[in-house]
Parts: C-alpha cells; structure tokens; sequence
C-alpha cells in the first residue's frame, strides 16, 4: 500500500509539472486526510467543492479532478501570475471557510515545491484538534488519525445539514414567489386555493425543514438502501404533523415532503457513497419500489380511485420510476438561467404537461376538462 501511495505522489507531482508548462501558475487542491485510506467520502466532497469554489474565484475552467491511491485531488491551471496576492487569497479561504482547515490549496510556479505561507510572512497553519502547529502534530504523531477523521466527518456532516436547510429553503421561496403560476399560490395571490396565502406557506415551509434535513441525515448515515424508505416515512408524518399543526390543519405542503425527502434521502446516500448525479435517480427506483403497490389496494383516497378508473399513478409512479419528469427538465434546461422567472414558469409548465397529477385531474373534475386544460397550456 505504501508504494501505490508513494507512485501515486509521484504521478500527481508529475501532472504538476505537465500543467505548469502550460500555465504560469497551477492550484492543486487536496483533503487533509490522514492514515494510508485518503479516499473516504468526505475527501472527494470537500476536494470536488473547493473545486468549484476556485473555478468561480478564479473564473477558469481549466481543471482536472483525479482519483488516486493518495486521495483525490484536482489541479486548476490559473492564467494569472499575480503570485503573492493568489496565494493570500487561497491562504484566506482556508482560514475563513467552516471546511477550510480540512483542505490544501498548494500553489505552484516552479514543479518541485509549491509557495508556502513562509515565502510570504505569514503565520503556518494550527493543528485543527489542538491549535499547536499542525506540522508538530503531524510529525509527532500527537493525534490517531481515527480522532483527526471523525472530527473531520462531523463538521462536513454539520456543515451539509446546515447547506441543504438553505438549499431546500431557497427552492421552496422561489417556487413561491413565482408568479403568474397557473392557479398555485404566489407572494400576491391564493390562486386557486382560498385556504392558503403566503404568509400560511412560510409557515409550513418553516415547519418543515428540519425533518427534511433529518432526512438527508439519515441517508448520510445509511450503509444500504434497503428498509431506508419505512425510517425516512416516519419522519416524513412527522413532518406532515408539523405542518398540519402549523397551518391549523391546511395541507400546504404534503406532496413536497413526499418529493423532497426521497430527493433528500437518495442524494445524502449517493454523496456518502461516492455515486454519479445520475445514481440519484435509480435510487429513488430502488427506495420507492413498493409505492405503486399502495394504489393497487382498496381504499377511498382519490390517488386509488383515479389509479382504478383512469390508471393514474401520481406521484407514486413518478417516484418508481425515479423522477423521469425531473431529470427531463433538468436536462431541457441545465443551460438556462434559474434566476429568470421567465424560465421557472416554463420548466412549471412542461412538469404539469409531463407527469401524471391526481390534485390536478380531481380540480379538473374530469380526464376530458383535465385532458382540455393541459392541451390549451
């Protein structure tokens, strides 16, 4: 194992010096890992979101992200050779972001050794667990590397909760103050629904949140998917209990719980696991495997009745057969601008034309006016 790692040092050195004849300056990120297994989890996610941090500072694209028996890393070319001022921006964002004791940002301008803080008077890094110099820790080995990992996975894990609350929040704000969105309820209108208005959303909406991030955590923690979706339930009629007890018992926000914590739940799995985007997707097939048995069985919810008398499927089709109306509109619009409104209305629009919508069909009153409606949009 040594000795891949050691090769695999070389090779990364190696790509350093091919880049540096093609750029003044080169960016190599890497996570700050210890012990001989550098390829957890949490060091492809901080290496891959420093990634993208850097690409936005440095507005390039011009980068590379390898796997190797040293741990990923990805070297960014920078067509600047500004030298000093780069690198007290990088030393700032390692002091400054809440991930940022856990990464390297090593500069360089000649192959053999990057630009250290002491080329540029500037104080060495602090050991994250004792605020010694890190260097003395690493070298006396002061902290097992199980400890060093562990407080490591805790602040990634307390730091994605914290993003996906905001992420989740922000979608729900934006979807709300839509306008002009067919009937739905906006910032300035009940639509068609006189039991909601706006303030009545934020509520649920606030109501909620913090389940769906138990959500995600669950999926975090998952080491398989099988039994995942009867605990994710769980939480999920407790968030619908939530929400019920904040809007006095109006149901604002039900099928977004149900979407957004398969979406929560199949997302933390695949980033824990270090799957595809599109790995996202089977897994909500996998997880939502038994929902359309649900609409097979008798009962009086109008989701069975327009299953038996129309062969609708809803939601619980879309879930099996793992979002295919999502990932068509993802795809229709991944070019697009999310800040226009002109373009949400639009991706609103082909989700409504695309998917199978029981509310719909049961405000239509029937498959002709529901048929009528989608044709006109």
């Amino acid at each position: 194992m040594i000795d891949q790692i050691l090769d695999a040092r070389e090779m990364r050195s190696f790509q350093v010096k091919k880049s540096l004849e093609k750029s003044p300056l080169v960016l190599l990120i890497k996570a700050n890992i210890p012990g001989n297994n550098k390829n957890i989890w949490v060091a492809k996610y901080l290496v891959l979101l420093f990634k993208k941090l850097l690409e936005h500072i440095c507005q390039t694209t011009d980068s590379q992200f390898y796997q190797s028996d040293d741990g990923p890393y990805v070297i960014i070319h920078l067509p600047s050779d500004d030298t000093y001022a780069i690198k007290h921006c990088l030393i700032h964002i390692e002091e400054t972001h809440p991930l940022g004791r856990f990464i390297d940002l090593d500069l360089f301008d000649t192959p053999n050794r990057s630009i250290s803080r002491r080329d540029i008077n500037t104080p060495i890094r602090k050991c994250m667990l004792c605020e010694k110099p890190a260097i003395e820790c690493m070298r006396n080995h002061n902290h097992h590397p199980y400890e060093i990992i562990q407080y490591i996975e805790k602040h990634v894990i307390n730091y994605l909760k914290r993003e996906i609350k905001k992420q989740m929040d922000f979608a729900i704000i934006s979807e709300l103050e839509l306008e002009d969105k067919f009937g739905l309820v906006t910032k300035s209108s009940s639509g068609s629904h006189p039991d909601m208005n706006y303030s009545l959303m934020i509520q649920a909406k606030d109501s909620i949140l913090d389940d769906l991030v138990e959500v995600f955590t669950l999926g975090l923690n998952a080491e398989q998917l099988d039994d995942l979706f009867l605990k994710a339930r769980e939480i999920g009629i407790r968030a619908e209990q939530h929400m019920l007890a904040a809007t006095q018992g109006v149901n604002c926000y039900k099928g977004l719980i149900t979407i957004l914590g398969f979406a929560c739940l199949s997302s933390a799995y695949a980033l824990k696991n270090q799957l595809n985007f599109s790995d996202i997707f089977d897994n909500i097939k996998i997880l939502s495997k038994d929902l359309v048995n649900e609409i097979n069985q008798q009962g009086q919810s109008f989701g069975i009745k327009a299953y038996q008398k129309y062969q609708f499927q809803g939601i619980r089709g879309e879930l099996s057969r793992g979002l295919p109306t999502i990932k068509s509109i993802l795809e229709s619009y991944k070019h697009l601008s999310l800040e226009d409104p002109m373009t949400l209305r639009k991706a609103l629009r082909d989700i409504i034309l695309l998917s199978e919508d029981t509310v719909f069909l049961k405000r239509s009153q029937s498959l002709d006016t529901y048929q009528h409606i989608k044709s006109e949009m």
